[in-house]
């Protein structure tokens, strides 16, 4: 069985871009999980050629306790 840590950059370098963001929302829901935190929270936008100001993915309300892995309180990233 393959793990999401198995995977290499240049597998990851091959998804087209609507893929990439759907995996991407889907490690993020992993790990919104594990810290206790419901999918609903979890913003991954489908539209990546939309002028956002850069940002592509939030999770609202990340507890600092709960850091770690590819989640990050706000308080820590000022």
């Amino acid at each position: 069985m393959n793990f999401v840590a198995n995977i290499s950059p240049k597998s990851l370098g091959l998804l087209a871009p609507d893929t990439a963001v759907d995996l991407f929302r889907e490690l993020l829901w992993a790990e919104a999980s594990r810290a206790g935190i419901g999918p609903a929270l979890v913003s991954v936008p489908s539209a990546i050629n939309v002028s956002d100001g850069g940002v592509d993915a939030e999770i609202a309300g990340v507890p600092p306790e709960r850091a770690g892995g590819l989640l990050y309180s706000r308080s820590l990233l000022i």
